[in-house]
């Protein structure tokens, strides 16, 4: 019977979100990360299509907001522009800054993870951050955090 209980578990969890594939994530700093992005400098907002995914280990400052009215309406385009579920906008409600070297980021985070980090990582501490580049707002990349280690 604990077979088949182990089997049922290992089949059904990805549809239950229980596995998360940390390998589809590649080893980069954020400053890599976007240096390759050409993004025509005439336009206020570019949409990364591929929908690269980051891992890197960076410090987080402290500081937490609510998400900003713009960079929630690119999400809105972003939802919209590669048809995500509409619920895929009210899954980032606030955004915490990261820093890596002499980048500051302020990176929206799924509204699910918000409490376990704010639990487990202090101001100034590092941090391991699952990372995905949704594009750029103003020339500026914008990465959601999808999840965390702590350090």
């Amino acid at each position: 019977m604990r077979i088949l209980a182990v089997f049922v578990l290992l089949l059904f969890a990805p549809a239950f979100g229980m596995c998360f594939d940390f390998d589809a994530y590649a080893e980069s700093s954020l400053d890599e990360a976007t240096a390759s992005l050409d993004i025509d400098p005439r336009v206020n907002y570019w949409l990364d299509a591929s929908h690269p995914r980051y891992q890197t280990t960076a410090h987080y400052t402290g500081r937490r907001r609510p998400i900003n009215t713009e960079t929630r309406k690119f999400i809105e385009m972003w939802v919209k522009s590669f048809k995500h579920p509409p619920s895929y906008v009210t899954l980032f409600r606030e955004e915490v800054e990261i820093r890596q070297g002499s980048s500051v980021h302020w990176m929206p985070i799924q509204h699910s993870l918000s409490a376990p980090f704010f639990d487990e990582v202090q101001p100034q501490e590092r941090v391991r951050v699952f990372v995905l580049l949704i594009g750029a707002l103003e020339h500026t990349p914008v990465f959601t955090i999808s999840s965390f280690t702590s350090e």
